[in-house]
């Protein structure tokens, strides 16, 4: 069992100087911790259960894709394609669950080490898995400078920023990314044209699973900046 108690001292009456009484209160919490606890765990279940299964897919949409591109089926290719572009969308779905359950659990580490910021950047702009469209990548202040962190972490987050980017911006408008350096600590800055959060939600933002109004005509499960 599992059980919350609260206590309060009550005034004591003036007819009765000298003594106090208190309140107390005991509460069983036991079942909503429980429903808490299971709740934390779901997403690291499904993103276990739906891993196996959605690789297999995967593997047998391209296996698909290469056998219509041998028989010159142009039609069924692109469209094989793009059903392994959702595929991969949901993989990162999946992925995003999965660090949300270890970072609940307090599992998640990291691996720090020595890599080229630019290198990255320009990797995380040209990688097709990241379906970042680079003709709208505009790279500027592009310096040669070195870090020490954990690449993957920071990839991550550049695949972040930059995806939101083109998802809350106008299709005509760049996004731009640029990088300064001040005091031995490195700052890269993401510039989109969209309409921005409003002021009084963007203390929210980093809220697991939080959405900012407006946001739910864009897919996502609000768990981007939380990570």
């Amino acid at each position: 069992k599992m059980m919350v108690l609260n206590a309060r001292r009550l005034l004591h009456q003036p007819e009765q100087p000298g003594k106090h009484q208190l309140l107390l209160a005991i509460e069983d919490i036991t079942t909503r911790k429980e429903a808490e606890r299971q709740k934390d765990a779901l997403p690291g279940l499904v993103s276990h259960e739906l891993k196996t299964p959605l690789t297999s897919a995967k593997l047998q949409a391209q296996f698909l894709q290469r056998l219509m591109e041998r028989a010159g089926n142009e039609q069924a290719t692109s469209l094989l394609a793009k059903l392994d572009t959702q595929l991969d969308r949901m993989t990162h779905r999946i992925d995003d669950l999965h660090d949300e359950a270890t970072l609940e659990a307090g599992t998640l580490h990291l691996r720090p080490g020595t890599f080229a910021l630019d290198e990255l950047i320009r990797e995380t702009i040209n990688e097709p898995g990241n379906m970042l469209p680079s003709d709208r990548m505009l790279l500027k202040a592009n310096a040669h400078v070195e870090v020490y962190a954990d690449r993957e972490r920071t990839e991550q987050v550049l695949i972040n920023m930059l995806s939101n980017a083109i998802k809350y911006s106008p299709a005509t408008e760049p996004v731009e990314i640029s990088m300064s350096v001040y005091d031995k600590i490195v700052t890269v800055h993401v510039r989109d044209h969209g309409p921005g959060i409003p002021a009084h939600q963007q203390a929210r933002i980093f809220e697991r699973f939080y959405r900012a109004t407006g946001s739910q005509h864009v897919t996502g499960l609000g768990l981007g900046l939380y990570l």
